[in-house]
């Protein structure tokens, strides 16, 4: 039987679920609480940084992909809390910053005992963009949506190609963390992220060429 989904809303900023009132609109479909929504960009990125170290920490086994971004974290001199808490999490494994990771050793991390049934993770299932139902490709649009707009009303500009790779890498994750499905990055989905964003995009400079003019 699938588990009941907690109550509340999940702030990808500070990794809480809040109650659904602690979300403006534009908040809910972006997974960001009031209080996240306003903090300076910069320490938005650290604090996801944090959330997701946290989340790694948590977890067992840890793959391959686990242990290179918390090296990756570690030595990242723009984000020092982040990086100090994944030099923690890699020290409490017994792992030092550029230590190689053997083959067949990367999950070798902290045992948990699972006595209690509740607290056994919840595992996610592998699915193409084309098996997604609708309610699941609307939170990806609104996702979409809602980090160009705010990526627009903090740069007044669009996202370059880099920044649009980053939302994707999000907006995935995110999705795993929420839904418990990992996305395959196939060309179906490459292409309604790339529609979704141009649209927004566009409906975003009608709105301010509207403005210029009435102005």
């Amino acid at each position: 039987m699938a588990k009941k989904k907690p109550p509340g809303h999940y702030c990808r900023i500070c990794g809480c679920r809040k109650p659904n009132e602690k979300f403006s609109g534009k908040g809910h479909a972006g997974h960001i609480c009031k209080e996240c929504y306003s903090l300076p960009q910069e320490k938005k990125n650290e604090l996801q940084y944090i959330n997701r170290i946290d989340r790694i920490a948590e977890k067992y086994p840890r793959s391959r992909e686990d242990w290179e971004y918390l090296e990756k974290c570690a030595k990242n001199k723009k984000y020092p809390e982040a990086a100090e808490f994944a030099q923690m999490i890699l020290g409490m494994s017994g792992r030092g910053v550029n230590e190689p990771i053997e083959k067949g050793c990367e999950n070798d991390g902290d045992i948990y005992d699972y006595a209690d049934i509740d607290n056994l993770p919840v595992f996610s299932e592998k699915k193409k963009f084309a098996g997604l139902d609708d309610d699941e490709k609307k939170w990806l649009r609104d996702y979409i949506r809602s980090e160009i707009i705010e990526h627009w009303e903090h740069s007044n500009v669009c996202p370059n190609e880099n920044e649009l790779v980053e939302i994707r890498k999000r907006m995935t994750g995110i999705f795993e963390e929420e839904c418990h499905i990992i996305l395959k990055n196939d060309a179906t989905l490459r292409k309604f992220f790339q529609d979704n964003v141009t649209s927004a995009m566009n409906k975003l400079q009608k709105k301010t060429e509207v403005s210029v003019k009435n102005s």
